[in-house]
C-alpha cells in the first residue's frame, strides 16, 4: 500500500465515525469511504493536493461531499502519510 494513516489520523477517522454514527451509522460509513477514497487517490497521485501555506512538506486535500480535508506528507518513494483529519469549519489551511 502507498498510503500509511499515522496515528493522530487514524484516531481522528475513527472519531469522525463514532461521532456521525451516533446518528446515522450508513452515513459514517459513506463518509469513512470517500476519506479512505482520497487516500487511495493520494497513493497513486501525491501531488494531487496543494501545499499548506505554512508548512511547504505538508499537503491537504479537500474530500468530496464531505466537510473534512486531509492533510498528508509525501515520503521517501513517493508513498503517502495522512497525518490529520479536520472539519473544513475547524481549519482550514493549517496542520
Amino acid at each position: 500500500m502507498k498510503v500509511e494513516f499515522g496515528r493522530r489520523a487514524a484516531a481522528q477517522l475513527a472519531a469522525i465515525f463514532a461521532y456521525i454514527a451516533k446518528d446515522n451509522p450508513r452515513a459514517a460509513a459513506r463518509v469513512v469511504a470517500r476519506i479512505e477514497e482520497i487516500a487511495e487517490l493520494l497513493g497513486d497521485v501525491p501531488k494531487a493536493g496543494q501545499a499548506a501555506s505554512r508548512e511547504p512538506q505538508l499537503r491537504w486535500m479537500p474530500v468530496p461531499r464531505t466537510p473534512y480535508l486531509v492533510f498528508y506528507t509525501i515520503l521517501r518513494g513517493g508513498r503517502v502519510r495522512i497525518v490529520r483529519i479536520v472539519h473544513g469549519a475547524r481549519q482550514r489551511h493549517r496542520p
